[in-house]
């Protein structure tokens, strides 16, 4: 069942259930395979902290969790800013498609954490084996820092694959 797409501190992608069972994504940006991936803005002083974890239960429910640390003087907001998901695999109903975040500003010195959760159904006879070649890129546009807007690379996620051998 696919839901609706929702912005917000909590921003909904597509509403479902998961299994009892959670694996990483991996962020491949940077030749890093990292379960976590922090950008730094240094001039700014504005970092974004990374992670993605799925459920795979004849749905695949994916969590995308970003951390925002406003260390500047001025006031972060996300009125303007829109997301994109591009799942190369899974159908989620607003795939590649930009959706505004609902607004949302960070004070000087604060910080707030970004949940960003999305569900698609999986019609495969074995689930897994959608899986193997997924690749999804998370866009970001659109966050002003006073009367600048931030630029955050795109960023890829992997998911790790339980059912193939370590190593």
């Amino acid at each position: 069942m696919k839901g609706i797409f929702l912005s917000a501190v909590v921003l909904t992608l597509l509403v479902g259930c998961a299994s009892t069972h959670t694996y990483d994504f991996l962020v491949t940006n940077r030749d890093c395979n990292c379960s976590t991936y922090t950008v730094k803005d240094k001039e700014n002083r504005i970092t974004y902290e990374f992670t993605a974890t799925y459920s795979l239960d004849n749905s695949m429910l994916t969590t995308i969790t970003m951390k925002v640390v406003n260390g500047s003087h001025k006031v972060l907001s996300f009125d303007l800013a829109r997301v994109r998901v591009s799942s190369e695999r899974f159908e989620y109903r607003y795939n590649n498609k930009f959706v505004p975040f609902n607004p949302l500003k960070i004070g000087p010195e604060e910080e707030q954490e970004i949940v960003l959760v999305g569900q698609a159904e999986v019609k495969d006879s074995d689930e897994w084996l959608r899986i193997a070649g997924e690749k999804m890129v998370v866009t970001i546009r659109g966050i002003r820092l006073g009367d600048t807007e931030m630029h955050i690379e795109d960023l890829e996620f992997v998911p790790v694959n339980p059912k193939l051998p370590e190593g």
